[in-house]
């Protein structure tokens, strides 16, 4: 039983590892990429660049409505194969990824227009279908997550990551400055390609079919709803603080905003690794004294993750950003400062997620998140206008704030 015990704790922590260093790698691969964007497009085109991703991001979680995460949970807590489920999916997720298409395709088209410097027909076609590749690298991520094969879901994160970082390097290397169409097209190349790769490994060493009971397309599409506000961190990937930004201010405050949001998201992004994995840990643990154990050794060990990662990126920002991304960028210290706060209460919010997803209870992370949903729009609307970037900043802090603080008193 020692021997069997062992065994389990490493391979877990293995996992854990693993997942850590996949997504540092993949952070490392933004280093790359990040910089060399902006270098390639100026100010004005990377806040262009980051309103068509957020049309993409916005669209493509709504559209998915859950999906990804209820094929994640269903195939990891009843052993069913991703294969079936995908089979089950597959009419409905065509439907939901043609709206998505559509819909992307014609707010793209209507920033175009009000832009004035759009492409025509161009931005929206490249706009519509990244945002059936975003969709489907996601429900391909799910697929491994939930079959539980850490290695190919490390790798595709990685995958991704790297093949864009070395397309925007070597674009910089040949043309030094571009138009915002070109870096688009080369992100959703990558992104198609990482999907394909996604689909591969999915098919390679699949989990053999079983008897699917009790597993619907209803059932499905009830647990992907119920789980959409909080599953998705909707107040990091759907950047509604940039979104804030670029309907208020001129594109080249929406630039140096993006810019100096890129040093916020390592905590977020080593304790959405972290909790992954953790979560599994979490729910196998059947004794209630034995559960809270483990939840107290992830949160202290999560808040040492965090706080490490915020205080390196305090510590960078002042010389890297603008050695990075060009001096045309450095108005972006003092904002990306309040941001790296932000980033670590969000962490927090992630692994406060965690926690009352494990104890059964997802519903009142979805109320967290609503609340905090509502706390930055209207702080945002509120300090837009009078701070500038500041004012998106610092609602992001509230923002974060209140979701620790409800997603604390509900855990308690």
């Amino acid at each position: 039983m020692k021997t069997k015990g062992f065994t389990a704790n490493f391979t877990r922590d293995r996992a854990m590892l693993g997942a850590l260093a996949g997504s540092l790698v993949a952070q490392g691969m933004l280093v790359i990429s990040g910089p060399a964007t902006a270098r390639l497009l100026g100010v004005a085109g990377r806040g262009r660049l980051a309103l068509l991703v957020i049309i993409v991001t916005i669209t493509g979680q709504v559209a998915a409505v859950g999906l990804p995460t209820a094929v994640a949970y269903v195939t990891s807590s009843m052993g069913i194969s991703a294969a079936q489920l995908l089979q089950l999916l597959a009419r409905t997720w065509l439907s939901l990824c043609l709206s998505a298409a559509a819909v992307a395709a014609a707010v793209a088209f209507l920033v175009s227009r009000s832009d004035q410097s759009g492409s025509g027909w161009l931005e929206p076609l490249l706009t519509s279908l990244y945002v059936v590749s975003y969709m489907n690298f996601a429900l391909m991520f799910a697929c491994l997550q939930g079959e539980r094969r850490y290695a190919p879901m490390n790798w595709l994160r990685i995958a991704n990551a790297s093949l864009s970082a070395i397309l925007l390097f070597t674009l910089l290397a040949l043309l030094h400055h571009t138009s915002v169409r070109v870096v688009f097209g080369t992100l959703l190349v990558s992104n198609v390609v990482a999907t394909t790769l996604g689909a591969f490994l999915v098919r390679t060493r699949a989990r053999r079919p079983s008897a699917a009971t009790g597993v619907s397309l209803r059932s499905l599409l009830r647990f992907g709803l119920a789980a959409l506000p909080a599953a998705n961190a909707p107040l990091e990937t759907l950047s509604l603080d940039q979104a804030v930004v670029g309907a208020i201010l001129p594109r080249s405050q929406l630039g140096l905003y993006v810019v100096a949001a890129a040093f916020d998201n390592l905590p977020s992004i080593l304790i959405g690794a972290y909790g992954s994995v953790a979560l599994t840990r979490i729910t196998a643990e059947t004794d209630l004294r034995a559960r809270r154990a483990v939840i107290r050794r992830v949160a202290i060990s999560a808040v040492w993750i965090a706080g490490a990662a915020s205080l390196i990126a305090e510590a960078v920002v002042g010389w890297l950003l603008p050695v990075a991304f060009g001096a045309s960028f450095s108005a972006a210290i003092a904002v990306a400062r309040v941001l790296i706060v932000a980033g670590f209460l969000l962490s927090c919010r992630r692994i406060l997620v965690v926690f009352l997803q494990a104890a059964g209870r997802p519903g009142r992370t979805a109320t967290g998140e609503v609340i905090a949903l509502v706390t930055l729009i209207l702080t945002a609307i509120i300090l837009v206008p009078l701070l500038g970037l500041f004012g998106a900043a610092w609602a992001l802090v509230l923002a974060a704030l209140v979701a620790d603080a409800y997603l604390l008193w509900t855990l308690k």
